[in-house]
């Protein structure tokens, strides 16, 4: 949904120049992954962003900010639910809106049932499936690359038709693709060597996503009208 989804929304606000939103969006997450990465080293617990609100400024706050920070995960898991649905047009294009939601709604119960059988089990089976993913993006630009070579750059002109001011607030739009990089402060207490591992994946996993986000965002530009 961050990637195929939220573009199509974006590109509406901004044109071609998404591709620098993106771009901003992730410099943005910087200053969020140097105070997550450093906050869950200094009190490696589950909990999160609960625990640190807790420490710093008492229970009621840091129950404030836990049901804060569920609720945006919520509704970032809605989006992402939904935007599968709505994939899987590709497959039925006959499917309504009623069996889009249906087909969220059992996605969401599958990976409920994943979660309930422990954190062990679930971070198995995500690193095959986030393995599968990045793969079937690398072919997606790879692909995409080869037919811009043919098809020629039309479709990045204009490149910014309303201007450089909607950047930024474009790169509040697509900032939500970035959130991802920090969850794993959730889980601090469960990371064998946390001063070492996770900042270690949190950087890498930024990395990692911003590189594929501008590639994968700049080919669909391309070479979809």
């Amino acid at each position: 949904s961050g990637l195929f989804v939220l573009p199509g929304i974006a590109f509406g606000d901004l044109g071609p120049g998404i591709i620098l939103a993106y771009i901003v969006a992730s410099l943005l997450a910087i200053p969020t992954i140097l105070a997550k990465a450093e906050l869950s080293t200094a009190i490696p617990k589950d909990g999160g962003i609960f625990i640190f609100t807790d420490r710093a400024m008492g229970p009621m706050m840091g129950t404030l900010g836990g049901l804060s920070s569920w609720f945006s995960i919520a509704l970032k898991s809605a989006f992402a639910l939904y935007g599968l649905g709505i994939f899987t047009i590709l497959l039925m294009p006959s499917i309504g809106t009623m069996e889009i939601k249906l087909i969220a709604v059992g996605f969401c119960l599958f990976f409920m049932v994943l979660n309930i059988l422990g954190t062990h089990f679930s971070a198995k089976a995500q690193v095959w499936m986030v393995l599968t993913l990045i793969g079937l993006l690398v072919l997606y630009v790879v692909a995409g690359f080869v037919h811009l070579s043919s098809a020629g750059l039309g479709n990045y002109t204009p490149f910014l038709p309303k201007g450089i001011s909607s950047i930024l607030s474009t790169s509040g739009l697509v900032f939500v693709s970035f959130a991802g990089s920090t969850k794993v402060a959730a889980i601090a207490g469960e990371v064998k060597k946390p001063g070492r591992n996770i900042p270690k994946g949190m950087f890498i996993s930024w990395a990692v996503v911003s590189l594929l986000y501008v590639l994968v965002v700049g080919v669909t530009v391309g070479i979809v009208s």
